[in-house]
């Protein structure tokens, strides 16, 4: 695997394409409501000039914000469980995404267009 680091069991690619849509990157979050923030694998959604659309992906499923579980973790370049948090799309600017991890699959995609067909986007 030519290119591939892993750290932490999350694959960083050094050659990271443009952002696009349902490219996973790893991206600085900042907390909403104070200076924090913390390094997370995200969903890219949409794009518009220097900004995207994200959403959160989480290694921890929750029964207040449950997830759509990422089922093919290898082409997502996620080393573990993880789940995509569709209850709140964020805009960042591209600037903040770090490292480019993988791209979500078509069954994945599909399951995630379905999820947010039934929360009024697409």
């Amino acid at each position: 695997m030519s290119g591939v680091v892993i750290m932490s069991k999350i694959r960083f690619n050094k050659e990271s394409p443009a952002p696009s849509v349902w490219h996973v990157w790893l991206a600085n979050i900042r907390f909403e409501g104070n200076n924090g923030g913390k390094k997370r694998p995200v969903l890219v959604t949409e794009t518009n000039g220097q900004f995207c659309t994200i959403l959160e992906i989480s290694s921890k499923q929750s029964s207040y914000t449950p997830g759509i579980p990422v089922t093919d973790l290898d082409m997502a370049g996620l080393g573990r469980e993880s789940v995509i948090r569709i209850q709140k799309a964020r805009v960042v600017p591209k600037a903040s995404l770090v490292s480019y991890l993988g791209v979500l699959s078509y069954g994945d995609r599909n399951t995630v267009k379905d999820a947010l067909r039934g929360r009024g986007r697409q």
